[in-house]
């Protein structure tokens, strides 16, 4: 299934092995489609349970941002802010936003909180795949959706870069990641664990099995630990797979829900259970 994983809360988890102890992810589909017969835009999220227990579509975010933009990075934050990037360029709610950019959305409020190219990325160098560490002072995990310059580096669409709020630095490449798989795979979704160096990532084609790697699709997610590469969530298992989309972003969502149902502040996010 197209989910393109996005912002999630970072709160409560076992510091020991928090990638265990997560049970459910946000996302959003990289092309419109249905779920359970209930549309879905490629720029509205997704709350999907690990466990196969179904999905909640929330629509909040894709309802402020025009057509034709696709929702292609997200990272939530403890207080459940949300920075995203799209696939383009976009004007909404008083701000202009490229797809090197990184966008905050703060109960319905958007604002920049990354310009990419006055960071040093290329314009039109997309941004598809983010995990904000801190946005004060800004540290951020990201990757790219073709390989670009930056200072001097050269970055691959498979690998990770950290971005300080100064310098750029490659933390994991795609060799690393995903061995003879990165002639062809894109990182196009990720989520980091830094209490275990841990990544779980999803990749914008099926891969195949190899040493120290799992078989996955592209709406599968995988997680990266100690140099193995092991399936963390089957799309297909959990029954939300569609054929030929491709889970182009991905967060965990620890604080959306509490037994199922949405709580605390409604402002931001609106939903339909499907």
């Amino acid at each position: 299934m197209g989910l393109a994983v996005g912002c999630l809360a970072s709160a409560l988890f076992s510091q020991a092995s928090a990638a265990t102890e997560l049970t459910r992810i946000v996302a959003s589909v990289d092309a419109s489609t249905s779920i359970a017969t209930t549309p879905v835009r490629n720029r509205d999220l997704l709350s999907v349970k690990l466990n196969g227990g179904g999905a909640t579509i929330l629509r909040t975010l894709g309802d402020l941002l025009p057509d034709g933009v696709d929702v292609d990075a997200i990272s939530l934050l403890e207080d459940n802010r949300l920075v995203f990037s799209t696939d383009v360029s976009f004007r909404a709610g008083g701000v202009e936003a490229d797809d090197e950019d990184l966008v905050l959305c703060d109960r319905g409020v958007l604002s920049l909180v990354f310009d990419g190219s006055a960071a040093g990325l290329p314009e039109k160098a997309d941004i598809d795949a983010v995990h904000v560490l801190s946005l004060s002072p800004l540290d951020l995990l990201y990757s790219v959706d073709a390989p670009v310059e930056v200072a001097g580096i050269v970055i691959a669409d498979d690998d990770i870069v950290r971005f300080d709020g100064a310098t750029h630095a490659v933390v994991r490449t795609g060799a690393s990641l995903i061995g003879d798989e990165t002639a062809r795979a894109d990182v196009d979704a990720l989520w980091f664990d830094p209490s275990g160096s841990e990544y779980v990532i999803s990749l914008d084609v099926a891969i195949g099995a190899g040493t120290g790697r799992t078989a996955a699709e592209a709406d599968d997610l995988v997680r990266w630990a100690n140099g193995s590469l092991t399936m963390y969530f089957d799309a297909s298992a959990a029954g939300v797979s569609v054929p030929g989309l491709d889970l182009d972003a991905v967060s965990f969502d620890f604080a959306f829900f509490a037994d199922d149902f949405e709580t605390g502040d409604t402002t931001m996010w609106s939903s339909t259970t499907s």
